[in-house]
Protein backbone atom coordinates (compact mmCIF):
# COMPACT_ATOMS: atom_id res chain seq x y z
CA UNK A 1 0.00 0.00 0.00
CA UNK A 2 1.20 3.01 -1.22
CA UNK A 3 0.49 6.13 1.19
CA UNK A 4 -1.30 8.03 -0.74
CA UNK A 5 -3.77 4.84 -1.24
CA UNK A 6 -6.40 4.89 1.31
CA UNK A 7 -6.80 1.96 3.72
CA UNK A 8 -9.65 -0.56 4.18
CA UNK A 9 -10.37 0.59 8.03
CA UNK A 10 -10.63 3.93 7.32
CA UNK A 11 -14.26 2.95 5.11
CA UNK A 12 -14.75 0.73 8.89
CA UNK A 13 -14.20 3.75 10.77
CA UNK A 14 -17.08 5.50 8.44
CA UNK A 15 -19.25 2.59 9.10
CA UNK A 16 -18.63 2.42 12.44
CA UNK A 17 -20.06 5.73 12.55
CA UNK A 18 -22.96 5.01 10.62
CA UNK A 19 -23.07 2.50 13.19
CA UNK A 20 -23.59 4.72 16.42
CA UNK A 21 -25.64 6.99 14.61
CA UNK A 22 -28.60 4.40 13.86
CA UNK A 23 -27.57 2.98 17.71
CA UNK A 24 -30.15 4.43 19.99
CA UNK A 25 -32.91 3.68 17.67
CA UNK A 26 -31.77 -0.09 17.62
CA UNK A 27 -30.59 -0.62 20.51
CA UNK A 28 -33.45 1.57 22.36
CA UNK A 29 -31.83 3.68 24.84
CA UNK A 30 -32.31 7.61 25.70
CA UNK A 31 -31.18 10.36 27.17
CA UNK A 32 -27.42 11.88 27.52
CA UNK A 33 -26.17 8.56 26.16
CA UNK A 34 -28.09 8.66 23.31
CA UNK A 35 -26.84 12.62 22.16
CA UNK A 36 -23.19 11.05 22.90
CA UNK A 37 -23.80 8.21 20.01
CA UNK A 38 -25.72 10.48 18.11
CA UNK A 39 -22.81 13.40 17.80
CA UNK A 40 -20.02 10.56 17.99
CA UNK A 41 -21.49 8.72 15.20
CA UNK A 42 -21.75 11.60 12.93
CA UNK A 43 -18.04 12.45 13.74
CA UNK A 44 -16.78 9.40 13.03
CA UNK A 45 -18.71 9.13 9.93
CA UNK A 46 -16.99 12.25 9.13
CA UNK A 47 -13.70 11.81 10.12
CA UNK A 48 -13.78 8.12 8.32
CA UNK A 49 -14.73 9.82 5.12
CA UNK A 50 -12.26 12.62 5.27
CA UNK A 51 -9.52 9.98 6.16
CA UNK A 52 -10.78 7.77 2.53
CA UNK A 53 -10.73 10.95 0.64
CA UNK A 54 -8.15 12.77 1.66
CA UNK A 55 -4.55 12.06 1.04
CA UNK A 56 -3.39 14.18 4.49
CA UNK A 57 -4.98 12.02 6.35
CA UNK A 58 -3.09 11.68 10.05
CA UNK A 59 -5.36 14.54 11.40
CA UNK A 60 -8.60 12.98 10.84
CA UNK A 61 -7.38 9.48 12.36
CA UNK A 62 -6.14 11.74 15.23
CA UNK A 63 -9.35 13.14 15.23
CA UNK A 64 -11.31 9.62 14.72
CA UNK A 65 -9.22 7.84 17.42
CA UNK A 66 -10.38 11.15 20.06
CA UNK A 67 -13.83 10.17 19.23
CA UNK A 68 -13.12 6.74 19.39
CA UNK A 69 -11.69 7.48 23.13
CA UNK A 70 -14.71 9.35 23.95
CA UNK A 71 -16.91 6.34 23.19
CA UNK A 72 -14.71 4.30 25.33
CA UNK A 73 -15.46 6.64 28.70
CA UNK A 74 -18.85 8.03 27.64
CA UNK A 75 -21.08 5.42 29.28
CA UNK A 76 -18.94 6.30 32.57
CA UNK A 77 -19.43 9.90 32.25
CA UNK A 78 -22.64 10.16 31.31
CA UNK A 79 -23.49 7.18 34.14
CA UNK A 80 -26.05 5.49 31.37
CA UNK A 81 -28.13 2.48 33.20
CA UNK A 82 -28.47 1.23 29.62
CA UNK A 83 -26.10 -2.15 29.64
CA UNK A 84 -26.37 -2.73 25.90
CA UNK A 85 -25.15 1.19 25.13
CA UNK A 86 -22.50 0.67 27.31
CA UNK A 87 -21.45 -2.51 25.39
CA UNK A 88 -21.97 -0.87 22.17
CA UNK A 89 -20.13 2.38 23.32
CA UNK A 90 -17.29 0.08 24.09
CA UNK A 91 -16.93 -2.03 21.25
CA UNK A 92 -17.17 0.58 18.94
CA UNK A 93 -14.40 2.96 20.86
CA UNK A 94 -12.52 -0.29 20.68
CA UNK A 95 -12.73 -1.31 16.70
CA UNK A 96 -12.21 2.76 16.36
CA UNK A 97 -9.50 2.74 18.17
CA UNK A 98 -7.70 -0.10 16.30
CA UNK A 99 -8.99 1.28 12.68
CA UNK A 100 -7.22 4.80 13.37
CA UNK A 101 -4.11 3.41 14.30
CA UNK A 102 -3.11 -0.40 14.90
CA UNK A 103 -4.85 -2.09 10.92
CA UNK A 104 -3.44 0.66 9.20
CA UNK A 105 0.30 0.37 10.55
CA UNK A 106 0.57 -2.70 10.86
CA UNK A 107 0.90 -5.08 14.02
CA UNK A 108 4.87 -5.07 13.22
CA UNK A 109 4.83 -0.85 12.51
CA UNK A 110 5.14 0.04 9.07
CA UNK A 111 6.51 -1.32 6.14
CA UNK A 112 9.77 -0.60 4.26
CA UNK A 113 11.06 -1.83 0.97
CA UNK A 114 14.42 -2.06 2.29
CA UNK A 115 15.80 -5.44 3.67
CA UNK A 116 15.93 -6.37 6.98
CA UNK A 117 19.92 -7.19 6.49
CA UNK A 118 22.89 -4.84 5.55
CA UNK A 119 24.63 -5.40 2.31
CA UNK A 120 26.49 -8.87 2.22
CA UNK A 121 24.96 -10.44 5.55
CA UNK A 122 22.47 -13.09 6.04
CA UNK A 123 20.45 -15.04 8.35
CA UNK A 124 22.16 -18.23 7.02
CA UNK A 125 24.42 -19.34 10.15
CA UNK A 126 26.91 -21.86 8.12
CA UNK A 127 27.92 -19.00 6.02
Amino acid sequence: MKPTEPHWSFVVLALLGVWMFACPATLGYTGAMMHSDLLSGALLLCFGLASVLTRQRWWARWAAAIVAFWLLFAPLVVQTPSAAAYLNSTVVGTLGVAMAFVVPRGLNGPRSDSPDTPPGWSYNPSS
